[in-house]
């Protein structure tokens, strides 16, 4: 989708490279990805078929 497409969804993220990957085995676990600021990015995924569990963790020593 183009940015201007997100933009009128309401997602006002501008994505700076766009990875695809292919998972073919039943429970496949991918890694877990950390950028501290100012190198932290917006990550888009999705699922083409089958099912997703996402998980995100915080790991700031304050809340």
């Amino acid at each position: 989708m183009e940015p201007q497409g997100l933009f009128s969804l309401g997602i006002d993220i501008d994505f700076v490279q766009n990875n695809m990957s292919c998972s073919t085995h039943t429970g496949t676990l991918r890694g877990l990805h950390y950028q501290s600021p100012p190198f932290a990015q917006a990550k888009p995924f999705r699922c083409g078929r089958g099912r997703l569990y996402d998980v995100a963790v915080d790991i700031r020593l304050t809340r």
